[in-house]
């Protein structure tokens, strides 16, 4: 395994992007937590029905995360990550 040497320009513009991406998610998440009663009376559901339903993308999540760093060390993370965007735009067209 050879060990690459990044610059300090590197460095500060992947120190940014993160950070961007970390304060995306932030006012993301910020901006649906307010929306959340809303959700809930346009729906109709309870708040257990609500709850599972917040759940579920977690559980999801902890059981694709490793399957994806096993797809990502097999193919390479370029071809893993256009693999799982097709994949995940299937996903979001089926009903």
């Amino acid at each position: 395994m050879s060990a690459e040497v990044y610059g300090q320009r590197e460095v500060r513009r992947a120190r940014y992007a993160v950070g961007t991406v970390f304060a995306v998610h932030g006012a993301v998440t910020g901006s649906f937590a307010t929306r959340v009663p809303w959700i809930q009376d346009h729906a109709g559901v309870s708040p257990g029905q609500l709850g599972l339903a917040l759940a579920f993308p977690a559980l999801g999540a902890s059981v694709a995360m490793p399957l994806a760093g096993r797809i990502s060390h097999r193919f390479g993370a370029r071809a893993a990550l256009r693999g799982l965007i097709a994949l995940w735009t299937l996903a979001l067209v089926l009903p």
